[in-house]
C-alpha cells in the first residue's frame, strides 16, 4: 500500500482567501514537500485552484463541504470535486446546535444516509 502524507489545507485557510494567494500557499505547499492535499475551508473556485494545483503537481485527494451543500445542491458538490480531479468528499462537521437534540441527530443520520 502506498503510503504519502498531505496537507490538510484548512489549516493554512487564513492565507489562501485569493487565488494569488492560493497560487503562493501551494507553492509554498509544493516546495515543502507535499505531494497531495485536502482542499476545505475556501470560496475559491474549482477550474482556478485545478489550473494551479496541476502546476504545482499538488493531487487533491480529498474535499471537506458543508452539510447545507451535500442536501442543497449535490449536483454542484460532484461537479466541484470532478473539477478538482477528486473523488472523495466528506462532511466538514456536522451541523453545529444539534448534537444535544437526539431527535436532531437521528434526522442528520437519515439525510445523509440518503445522500
Amino acid at each position: 500500500m502506498e503510503k504519502r502524507i498531505g496537507a490538510q489545507l484548512y489549516t493554512v485557510r487564513d492565507y489562501m482567501k485569493t487565488i494569488e494567494e492560493f497560487d503562493q500557499t501551494c507553492r509554498r505547499i509544493h516546495d515543502i514537500g507535499y505531494q497531495i492535499v485536502q482542499i476545505s475551508g475556501t470560496d475559491l473556485k474549482a477550474d482556478e485552484m485545478k489550473t494551479i494545483l496541476d502546476q504545482y503537481h499538488l493531487e487533491v485527494v480529498t474535499t471537506h463541504r458543508s452539510f447545507e451543500g451535500f442536501l442543497d445542491d449535490l449536483d454542484e458538490l460532484i461537479d466541484y470535486n470532478q473539477t478538482l480531479g477528486c473523488k472523495l468528499c466528506g462532511i466538514g462537521s456536522m451541523p453545529w446546535g444539534i448534537r444535544a437534540n437526539p431527535q436532531a441527530v437521528n434526522q442528520f443520520v437519515r439525510d445523509a444516509d440518503r445522500v
